[in-house]
């Protein structure tokens, strides 16, 4: 009997028309897909950035994306050499996904509280001073600007934390189901040889 890692969950909600491989697979596509090309358009358009967290995220995301593409390939021929690597690696993306989730919220936060209160103008300034769009603002602008980024930034790293968590957990269960059958088909074949 395999321990399992991973809770039984069944198929991904998001494709529950399709079998539990296909759902797999074609969830594992979405997400190389949305890895890669979120990856590299901000290798294209910010690697000139002095944000060393910019810096960081396409590497992790190119990793993830690359990651996700070997595992596609033995998702279809069925070697569990790789497909149990997904724990492994994936999980370090998703780690990675809740530490920077957790940075978002406070530096977002620390953002919203250092325009509500004048003393902490300075922090503000020391935050935004390289923002572009905020030296074209006065005011009101200013702060109603960065109210509202900060939070579509929540909201966004949030929804991609999940979906990363989510796939993580399904994936890992739809992995070790496939290990269970496996070692199930081979306990079978000893019993039929004896």
């Amino acid at each position: 009997m395999i321990t399992r890692s991973f809770p039984r969950i069944g198929k991904c909600c998001f494709c529950i028309c399709l079998s539990e491989k296909l759902a797999v697979e074609v969830s594992t596509i979405i997400l190389m897909i949305w890895y890669l090309s979120i990856g590299l358009l901000n290798l294209i358009f910010g690697v000139n950035s002095k944000n060393k967290s910019i810096i960081v995220s396409i590497f992790f995301k190119l990793f993830a994306g690359i990651f996700l593409f070997i595992l596609f390939i033995s998702l279809k021929k069925i070697n569990l050499k790789y497909m149990t690597q997904f724990k492994k690696y994936y999980g370090i993306y998703v780690i990675y996904r809740i530490l920077s989730f957790i940075l978002t919220v406070i530096f977002s936060l620390r953002g919203i509280s250092a325009i509500s209160y004048p003393s902490n103008q300075e922090e503000f300034h020391n935050l935004y001073i390289d923002n572009e769009i905020l030296n074209k603002l006065d005011g009101e602008e200013i702060n109603s600007y960065v109210i509202q980024r900060n939070i579509r930034t929540i909201v966004f790293i949030s929804l991609e934390t999940l979906i990363s968590v989510y796939y993580y957990l399904t994936t890992g269960s739809y992995i070790e189901n496939v290990k269970e059958k496996i070692r199930k088909e081979e306990d079978r074949e000893l019993t039929i040889d004896y």
